[in-house]
């Protein structure tokens, strides 16, 4: 086929001594490189992030880079490196291609300290064949990047040391290279290594460092995974003898099961039986067992059956108010699991299979589920047939809702009308340590809601959509309480999605927001570079949150939030601020609320603010799409009435006048109290209406919604304070490379990142699209067919009236080795916006800025205008997408490239594009710099930089 070549490359300096006079010119300010594009191989190209208060772009003579192998090695000889793409903040670097496979340092020329050490592994965690632990015999599987380093024929073998932290010799373990084993993807790969433990391996603690070379000599890199604010740098693999089963078994005695029996009372005594024996096996032979009721079993039991082809259990048929919250779920924390059944639920239903808050150690394994809400109904609501109609507005419930840690769902077949595996709303921040594989889903609604998954891995799952709301597997983090949404650490890999039509029709999603500052920052002082003061105030605490420098010093590097402080209590504004809690205040208080004429309850002092529901609390999360279903407290605020709460209607409540009780019109959901006493002060929020804990309410003579106690006026009304501390002072996980600034703009906000989504097969349906904050993530090795896109997309988070809380950025991810074999797809081509009518969703549409059509592939911000124009600036040198690698991606037909938006640092290598209309664009509205392109293949005839959508002024 016919292609041009696209190459940009900048010849080396003449000599080292002109390079040296850079740190002459540079000043005394420290320059230190913290991360480089790895794996990177000879004669390919890295990106370089440089940590400076100097910017790079002025550095004279022009700031340039050496290397040199062995790494480590005083007598190794440095090599000037051709350098490209300079911003403030980093360039791109061509590796030599005399260069052997391995680590090599990197530095700025002139700056001694400045050294980096690349091409080492960088773990993310470890996985064991128990989820957070390993048993003698067992495995762990350690991912994250460069675990193995890319060879002619595959990767190297990896080295995994585990040293004993009780005494004792080393244990070195070799990844395998096979894919067999065990019935999990134990292929080795540049992101993931499968060791096998001794059988004789002591139980212990040991401290885990990994090198991605065999070599006794090559360089390895511990273990520091951040699971929690309690535990910032776990370096460890914990070795223990695992959950020990009772093996007593108790047999469901039904007389002759089968069509028309109840075997409700059979079985519901054999559990209890294994209750009262603190735990067993209750058995199922073969048979078809029609059970009322939910199965809950008490933590230590396991439900088997023969098999389950041969084992079904039908329930009850329910309706929305008669159904359970789950079939089959336990009655308190702990280990269970279910086995080798087959369950039918073919009416509604919240969940079928329920793993509660604190569940550990529990699984769900060779079990078929068969969840049609709609069973042998007609398409029509109310339109039934054989007698059966639906009173509910739309296919609900969950098949497997997850919460807790250590859990195997494995070797199911699951089809659900509704989500097939979710965390969202089952009140606690998602799951850890989940291993979901070897499914086969059929999914009317989500495939999963990976909502604040953490040390988890999705592998070798076949997931199809079988309804038009299906839609994709996705990892959001908002809808939880609990102070932890995020999602960090995930291995998805080897898995096959296809027929996702519903909602935005994303195969994968990252959608991310919240927040809780945006701004900047005191300079740090040598004595506490763990420790940052904010310039201003934060909404609230982030614990466990993202900790980005935007602009400024350490641009593009990202720590944790360890925990933050406080400068004391604040009085209430004299116009509360929004996020105001609402609270009980005296009814002569000037912020007392009252009942406003379209139905909404607004502040006496500004009547533009309205009472809200804030599902997640500020800090905490970002969507208010389902306020008022969970059953935990829900807390009030004021908010700044906008579209998106008028779309879900949060802000109107209703006054019933017979009960005395306010309600979120949505739902049954009531206006209550947070503690057991009620004084001025006590925050509110809803609860469900039906819990008692509601409170009664009058609207006295001056419009104030004021309590009833005992029957009385208590002279307490719906009232309003303001934030109760301030948060300045925020503790971080480790220093950054060199101090902050008073030039570092920095965002604080739930983190979402280390994600690896490889070796998928993706088909018909829309994006893989890692949205808003993506942070060290990974798409490799992945196959599309007609679908929507690949696509790095930061963009705006989350804001509290005029003020952003927190910009969702794209920060070091890669695109590596991903092939378009069919570049068809569905696409809104005949769609027009009328910008009289609505002009905010022209991005929607063909060639806004929410699409990606004609390209593929793409590094996107959607937060600039048209991608036509230059639209609205960001603040200074701020790019919300920033260190991207695409390398070595294939679109064989109709598809390509494009960078727009707030992009910077952005390389392009390596890409070949066949039979389409476009190949490789970098878009007018992309001006920060930094866009490096190498040794890309486009198809003839396309003109270079081609945007369709552009026409010339004439």
């Amino acid at each position: 086929r016919q292609s041009r070549i696209l190459r940009v490359m900048v010849p080396p300096f003449a000599s080292l001594a002109l390079m040296a006079m850079a740190a002459k010119t540079a000043g005394s300010a420290p320059v230190k490189i913290f991360w480089v594009s790895e794996p990177v191989v000879a004669g390919n190209t890295a990106l370089v992030a440089v940590a400076s208060a100097t910017n790079l772009t002025a550095m004279q003579p022009p700031i340039a880079f050496e290397a040199r192998q062995p790494a480590g090695s005083a007598s190794g000889q440095w090599v000037v490196l051709q350098t490209s793409g300079v911003t403030e903040h980093g360039a791109a670097v061509a590796i030599p291609a005399s260069f052997k496979l391995g680590s090599f340092d990197i530095r700025v020329t002139g700056f001694q300290d400045s050294v980096f050490t690349a091409n080492l592994p960088r773990p993310w965690f470890l996985f064991g064949d128990q989820g957070s632990f390993s048993t003698p015999g067992g495995s762990v599987r350690v991912i994250g990047d460069a675990i193995s380093l890319p060879t002619a024929g595959g990767v190297t073998t990896a080295v995994l040391s585990l040293t004993p932290q009780s005494g004792g010799p080393v244990v070195r373990l070799s990844s395998r290279q096979s894919a067999d084993g065990d019935g999990v993807g134990a292929a080795s790969s540049t992101s993931h290594g499968f060791f096998d433990l001794p059988s004789d391996m002591a139980p212990g603690l040991y401290t885990a460092a990994v090198s991605n070379l065999p070599s006794p000599d090559a360089l390895n890199t511990t273990l520091c995974t951040f699971l929690d604010t309690n535990t910032p740098c776990l370096a460890t693999l914990n070795v223990s003898r695992g959950i020990v089963w009772k093996p007593d078994r108790f047999t469901v005695n039904a007389t002759m099961p089968g069509p028309g029996r109840d075997a409700t009372k059979p079985v519901q005594a054999a559990i209890a039986a294994a209750t009262a024996n603190g735990g067993g096996i209750v058995y199922f032979p073969r048979g078809m067992y029609f059970v009322k009721g939910p199965l809950v079993v008490a933590p230590g039991t396991r439900l088997i059956g023969e098999s389950r082809e041969l084992v079904s259990i039908y329930f009850d048929e329910d309706n929305q108010s008669t159904a359970p919250p789950a079939y089959v779920t336990s009655s308190a924390p702990g280990p269970w699991g279910a086995q080798d059944l087959t369950f039918y639920v073919t009416s509604f239903a919240n969940d079928i299979v329920n793993f509660k808050p604190g569940t550990h150690d529990a699984f769900l394994t060779r079990t078929r589920i068969r969840f049609n809400s709609y069973f042998c109904l007609e398409p029509a609501k109310g339109s039934g047939s054989r007698g059966r109609n639906t009173n509910w507005d739309h296919s609900v419930g969950t098949a497997v809702k997850l919460a807790g840690t250590n859990l195997f769902v494995t070797d199911n077949d699951i089809y659900s009308s509704g989500d097939v595996v979710s965390t969202l709303n089952n009140g606690a921040a998602g799951a850890s340590y989940l291993h979901i594989a070897r499914n086969r889903f059929w999914n009317g609604g989500t495939t999963h809601w990976g909502i604040s998954w953490k040390q988890s891995i999705y592998e070798d799952n076949v997931a199809t959509g079988v309804s038009t709301t299906a839609m994709g597997s996705n990892y959001p983090q908002y809808q939880h309480n609990d102070g932890a949404p995020h999602v960090q650490n995930i291995y998805h890999h080897n898995n096959s999605q296809n027929m996702v039509w519903g909602n935005d029709r994303e195969m994968m999603t990252s959608d991310a927001g919240g927040g809780v500052y945006v701004g900047f920052v005191e300079a740090q002082s040598e004595g506490s570079l763990n420790q940052v003061t904010l310039s201003e105030a934060a909404a609230g605490p982030q614990p466990g949150g993202a900790f980005c420098v935007l602009s400024g010093t350490n641009t593009g590097d990202c720590r944790r939030v360890v925990s933050s402080t406080s400068s004391g209590p604040l009085k209430p504004p004299a116009v509360p601020a929004t996020m105001a809690s609402v609270v009980v205040a005296p009814c002569e208080d000037a912020y007392a609320l009252k009942l406003s004429t379209n139905g909404t309850w607004q502040c006496s002092a500004s009547p533009d603010l309205a009472l809200t529901v804030w599902c997640d609390p500020p800090g905490r999360g970002s969507s208010s799409t389902t306020c008022g279903s969970n059953s935990f407290f829900e807390p009030l605020v004021l908010a700044q009435s906008d579209s998106f709460t008028a779309q879900y209607k949060t802000q109107v409540f209703a006054f019933d006048a017979q009960t005395h009780e306010i309600t979120l019109n949505k739902s049954g959901h009531c206006v209550s109290v947070s503690g057991s006493s009620i004084v001025p002060g006590s925050q509110l929020g809803l609860s469900d209406c039906s819990t008692g804990s509601t409170l009664e309410w009058s609207i006295n003579s001056t419009g104030f919604i004021e309590l009833i106690q005992d029957g009385q006026q208590s002279g307490l009304c719906l009232g309003v304070a303001g934030p109760k501390t301030a948060e300045h002072v925020f503790t971080i996980d480790r220093p950054f490379s060199v101090p902050l600034d008073s030039t570092s703009m920095i965002t604080i906000l739930p983190f979402q990142g280390r994600l690896a989504f490889n070796g998928n097969d993706y088909s018909d349906g829309g994006e893989v699209q890692f949205y808003s904050t993506m942070l060290g993530s990974q798409a490799n090795g992945n196959t599309f067919s007609r679908t929507g896109g690949l696509t790095s997309w930061g963009r705006q988070g989350m804001r509290s009236g005029s003020t952003m809380l927190g910009w969702g950025a794209n920060f070091r991810n890669s695109f590596i080795g991903n092939r378009v074999v069919e570049g068809n797809h569905v696409w809104n081509y005949n769609t027009k916006p009328n910008p009289v009518d609505d002009p905010a969703m022209y991005p929607y549409f063909p060639g806004g800025s929410k699409t990606i059509e004609p390209w593929f592939f793409g590094s996107l911000t959607n937060d600039q205008g048209p991608p036509t124009d230059p639209g609205v600036p960001i603040d200074g040198d701020m790019a919300l997408n920033r260190f991207i690698v695409f390398r070595d991606n294939i679109v064989d037909s109709n598809g390509g490239l494009v960078v727009r938006g707030t992009s910077a640092n952005v390389l392009v290598e390596g890409t070949q594009i066949f039979a389409s209309d476009v190949g490789v664009h970098v878009n007018m509205t992309t001006v920060k710099g930094g866009i490096v392109l190498v040794n890309n293949t486009e198809p003839s005839g396309v003109p270079p930089n081609y945007n369709p959508y552009y026409v010339p002024p004439q």
